[in-house]
């Protein structure tokens, strides 16, 4: 993973700002910080290497974070939950040089990973970090600057293209419903809210990966295997009834079956949407989202989202089976 430490660090440990160790560093430190950047970083000609960070190069990492590297007028602005997130990644121990390098231009300017040079130096500031930790970062230098505009341009890459689950011994993709329910908890678990407000809210891989490993069993027991229409609500309801799986996991079976079971019933009836009649939550639904796609902020660029429906998802449930609305998360 990258990081070489004496000691396995608390998985759980977070880097909050009161942790971190305010220290000064004198002019003669800079000076040497500049001196070694421009030896090192900054080249004419391209190369690539990777570099070992420790707490001895926290003022060379002060010095790349600066202004004089790190031109606040080439680079995005920066999110702190990114840098969280990085964190978070670096004190499991789930850091991985590969997945992406540092640029440096011939100028001698940051063009990319002031998010990893902050997450890096907020972690071999904190308190708990091993002093002979050393963290593997991955370095082009000497790059053209006109590249700058083709960086970090890919698509990210989605957890469903990567998250599996041990089923019989056999590892598969999540289905639909695992997926959505993943995706939730996971920000549940991390960022305290499991449908944050539209914006930045970073999970990592191996994060997604401890809730799946947690709730393996019932994810597969509950939700696997299932037939369900193409319009059912996987965020909404499905993470609804997987928090009444974590308290009665046999209704939450019982709930899965009768929604299944309407959904597979051919003489079940003809919806008002036109579509075959669904289960009355899945109904329920579909009239909520007519009523919203019916109204003024009803349009192609503010559509009804599955996760607008969890609050009505949780009446419902508990309007109708025996359970109690303190099990329901935020």
């Amino acid at each position: 993973m990258n990081i070489t430490k004496t000691k396995t660090p608390v998985k759980k440990t977070k880097i909050a700002s009161g942790d971190i160790r305010k220290k000064v560093l004198s002019a003669k430190q800079l000076v040497s910080a500049e001196k070694q950047f421009n030896k090192k970083f900054n080249q004419s000609k391209h190369d690539y290497f990777t570099y070992h960070f420790g707490k001895k190069d926290l003022p060379l990492i002060h010095f790349m974070r600066s202004n004089e590297v790190n031109n606040p007028k080439n680079n995005r602005e920066k999110s702190p939950d990114n840098i969280a997130r990085l964190v978070r990644t670096l004190v499991a121990g789930k850091w991985y040089f590969e997945t992406d390098d540092i640029k440096i231009s011939n100028q001698g300017l940051l063009m990319n990973g002031q998010h990893t040079l902050d997450a890096i130096n907020q972690f071999l500031n904190h308190a708990e970090t091993d002093d002979n930790t050393t963290i593997e970062v991955g370095f082009k230098v000497g790059c053209r600057p006109e590249a700058m505009p083709y960086l970090d341009t890919q698509k990210r890459r989605s957890a469903h293209q990567t998250l599996k689950i041990n089923n019989n011994g056999s590892e598969n993709p999540l289905n639909r419903t695992q997926l959505a329910i993943v995706l939730a908890e996971a920000k549940r678990v991390v960022h305290g809210v499991a449908f944050p407000p539209s914006g930045a809210n970073f999970v990592n891989p191996f994060e997604y990966e401890e809730v799946i490993t947690e709730n393996q069993e019932l994810l597969n027991k509950v939700f696997a295997d299932r037939v369900l229409s193409q319009d059912f609500p996987h965020k909404a309801i499905g993470y609804a009834i997987f928090n009444v799986a974590k308290h009665d996991e046999e209704l939450a079976v019982q709930i899965m079956d009768e929604i299944a079971e309407f959904h597979n019933d051919p003489d079940s009836g003809t919806s008002a949407t036109g579509k075959p009649l669904e289960h009355p939550l899945v109904e329920l639904f579909r009239a909520n989202r007519a009523m919203f796609l019916s109204g003024s902020k009803g349009n192609a660029r503010n559509g009804y989202r599955s996760e607008s429906f969890y609050p009505n998802a949780i009446d419902y449930l508990c309007d109708n089976y025996d359970v109690d609305a303190k099990i329901f998360p935020k």
